[in-house]
């Protein structure tokens, strides 16, 4: 039996075009973990209840960089959070932008269960930019969807 407890969150913070650092409400995972941890997933900017949210996975895919755990772990984590902004607010929705989706065992049926539940909904593709206007709302830019086209979330 191993045993791991803790996990260390990837610093998406050299990955210019997602915002990480730049834009008040473009947050990491442990961020996520504290507002929810406080009982409210909320915009840093001002503090209101945010009533959308975007996970993207495989920020660092495509690198040399070394996080072989990323996908087993990120996967479950995103779909994790993705149930507290549904039960922390009736209202929002979550939207996870994935590459591949990688739920091991029985982490599928738990992917099963959060498709089923609603407000989340999952969408293949590449982010290329992320802007935040004034009023503090981000928009994400996406590239080769499944649809064919692009989005912007």
């Amino acid at each position: 039996i191993v045993l791991a407890t803790g996990w260390k969150p990837y610093d998406p913070s050299h990955r210019k075009h997602l915002g990480y650092g730049k834009h008040s409400n473009v947050v990491n995972s442990l961020t996520m973990e504290e507002m929810a941890r406080n009982g409210a997933i909320v915009r840093p900017s001002d503090g209101k209840l945010a009533a959308s949210v975007a996970f993207i996975q495989r920020v660092g895919s495509g690198t040399n960089e070394s996080f072989s755990y990323g996908s087993s772990v990120g996967d479950l984590v995103a779909l994790k959070q993705a149930e507290y902004v549904r039960t922390l607010n009736p209202e929002a929705v979550s939207y996870i932008v994935y590459e591949h989706m990688i739920t091991p065992a029985h982490g599928e049926l738990f992917y099963q269960k959060v498709q089923e539940n609603g407000r989340t909904y999952f969408t293949k593709g590449d982010v290329t930019q992320l802007s935040q206007d004034d009023a503090g709302n981000v928009e994400v830019e996406i590239e080769n969807s499944l649809i064919g086209g692009d989005l912007r979330l």
